[in-house]
């Protein structure tokens, strides 16, 4: 098993939302003692790769193809799907962008996983993940738990402090 993190990138960069989500990942992943992963789609994915092993990722999932030059659900949502399956993805993480919901929505629907969108917190309680989202109106915080091996959050934009690179490279896949 492996926590993979999709990482949504804009002119060769990764988007903010991405990096936080990614910082709170590492420490996730090494609470549960699997290893970090990231999957990144594009028409050019390989500059962004190349800097995600600073973040902790060991192994970086990339599918680079000129028809991904601009964001199509059913292509990404495919490409998604294949990385998560050939990863072996227990937790999937991404940003809580219009992009990112939409997303994993689909491929957690696509896989009949457990969704928790719009995250503000995650946390692992007895060897589990455990995202926190507000309800009504912000006004209550929930825990969500999964029941199955796989589960797919989506984290609100700044819940995380962004994380400072180190130095570090990732397996590319």
């Amino acid at each position: 098993m492996t926590l993979l993190v999709y990482i949504e990138q804009h002119n060769g960069a990764a988007l903010p939302g991405s990096l936080e989500v990614l910082g709170k990942a590492a420490a996730l992943a090494a609470e549960l003692g699997v290893p970090l992963s990231a999957a990144v789609l594009g028409a050019e994915t390989a500059t962004v790769a190349a800097t995600l092993g600073a973040y902790g990722v060991a192994t970086v999932y990339t599918i680079t193809d000129p028809r991904l030059a601009h964001f199509r659900l059913s292509a990404y949502a495919a490409g998604l799907r294949r990385v998560v399956e050939v990863a072996g993805a227990g937790p999937v993480l991404a940003s809580a962008s219009a992009n990112g919901r939409d997303l994993m929505a689909a491929v957690a629907c696509d896989l009949d996983a457990g969704l928790a969108p719009d995250a503000v917190d995650l946390r692992i309680e007895a060897g589990e993940l455990i995202a926190v989202r507000p309800l009504y109106s912000n006004n209550l915080l929930a825990d969500v738990r999964f029941s199955g091996p796989r589960q797919f959050v989506t984290v609100r934009g700044r819940s995380f402090p962004m994380p400072a690179p180190s130095h570090g490279q990732a397996a590319r896949q």
